[in-house]
C-alpha cells in the first residue's frame, strides 16, 4: 500500500479504496502490477538524472560545428562580394571626377585628363594625389577633384593603377581620349579587374 501511495502521488481516493477493499488474489495481482510499474518508472527517472550521454554530446557538438562552419563561409562570401562592389563603385567615382575635370578643360579649349602617375605600376598614391595636375594652369591637385579630398582606394586602402592615352579615330576624324583604371592589389577582391573609359 505504501508503494501504491508513493506512485499515485496524491490519488487519495484510490489509495483509500485499496485500504478498504478486502485482501484477495485479484487485489494482490493488481498491487504487484502497480509495484512493478512504479519500480520501472523510478529507474527511468533515475537514468535521466545522469544528463547527456557521450554519444549525444558528440552529435550535438558536430551539428553545432557544421552550422557555425557554414555560417562563417557564408559570411565570408557576403563580405567579399560587398568589398568587390565597393571597389567597383570607387572606380566609378574616380571616372566621374576625371570626366568632369576633362569637360571643364574642354570648355576652356584644353581638353585633357589628369596626368598618369609616373611611379611603379602607375599607382595613384598620396604623393601623386598631392601634386599639382598642371602647375602652369593652377595648383589644383588630383585629390581636390573629390569631395572627401582623397582619391578613392580599394577596400584594403591600397591605390588603384591609372593610365591614359589618346587614339585618333579616322572614321569620325577626331581624337579620342582614354583612361584605364586597374586594381593591382593581389589581396583585393577586384584584383586584375581593369576598366577602360573613353570620351
Amino acid at each position: 500500500i505504501r508503494l501504491i501511495s508513493n506512485f499515485l502521488k496524491g490519488s487519495d481516493c484510490l489509495v483509500r479504496a485499496f485500504l478498504i477493499a478486502p485482501i484477495s488474489e485479484k487485489n494482490n495481482l493488481l498491487i504487484r502490477k502497480l509495484e512493478k510499474k512504479y519500480i520501472y518508472m523510478r529507474k527511468i527517472f533515475r537514468k535521466k538524472n545522469y544528463g547527456f550521454t557521450l554519444l549525444e554530446l558528440v552529435v550535438a557538438i558536430s551539428i553545432l560545428g557544421i552550422m557555425i562552419g557554414g555560417s562563417i563561409v557564408r559570411y565570408s562570401k557576403v563580405t567579399r562580394t560587398a568589398q568587390r562592389e565597393q571597389n567597383r563603385a570607387n572606380i566609378v567615382i574616380i571616372r566621374e571626377a576625371f570626366f568632369q575635370y576633362f569637360y571643364r578643360n574642354h570648355m576652356d579649349g584644353n581638353p585633357h585628363f589628369p596626368p598618369a602617375p609616373q611611379n611603379e605600376n602607375n599607382l595613384m598614391d598620396e604623393n601623386w594625389a598631392s601634386s599639382a595636375i598642371d602647375s602652369t594652369i593652377s595648383g589644383l591637385r588630383p585629390k581636390d577633384l573629390f569631395v572627401t579630398r582623397e582619391v578613392p582606394t580599394n577596400n584594403l586602402k591600397n591605390p588603384f593603377s591609372y593610365t591614359n592615352h589618346t587614339v585618333y579615330d579616322s572614321l569620325a576624324n577626331e581624337l579620342r581620349y582614354y583612361i584605364v583604371i586597374k586594381d593591382l592589389d593581389y589581396d583585393s577582391p577586384t584584383y586584375q579587374e581593369s576598366y577602360e573609359y573613353s570620351i
